[in-house]
């Protein structure tokens, strides 16, 4: 389901960057990039849920809450990447981000769950 929240963030973004004055392309992109993350967001929480350990779970939800920083640095961030790249690589910047985040999922869920240490 992840690979399809993916692939709807990544379209959505394609066609922000392609609709230029286009009301229509906008809000198609719109409707896709939604779609995106009505999948995305709740296979999050069960891929936490999934990793974290039973006496941690709610330590390791609150560290995904950490991702709210990003609304917080993104006028910073957003504003330094069209000052410094055409308006287009915004749109690039969110995709392979959105990739590497992918990727980042993939990793953690083919990894095999740590032993406890026994002595």
């Amino acid at each position: 389901m992840m690979f399809y929240g993916t692939l709807f963030f990544v379209c959505g973004l394609g066609g922000f960057m392609m609709s230029g004055t286009n009301l229509w392309l906008w809000g198609i992109s719109s409707v896709v990039f939604t779609l995106g993350e009505l999948i995305y967001a709740p296979g999050e929480y069960l891929l936490i849920d999934n990793i974290a350990p039973s006496g941690l779970k709610s330590s390791y939800f609150a560290a995904q809450q950490l991702g709210w920083l990003g609304g917080a640095c993104n006028p910073l961030v957003t504003g330094l990447l069209l000052s410094w790249l055409p308006p287009y690589m915004l749109f690039v910047v969110l995709m392979g981000t959105i990739l590497l985040a992918y990727y980042a999922i993939v990793i953690g869920m083919n990894t095999p769950p740590r032993q406890p240490i026994t002595a």
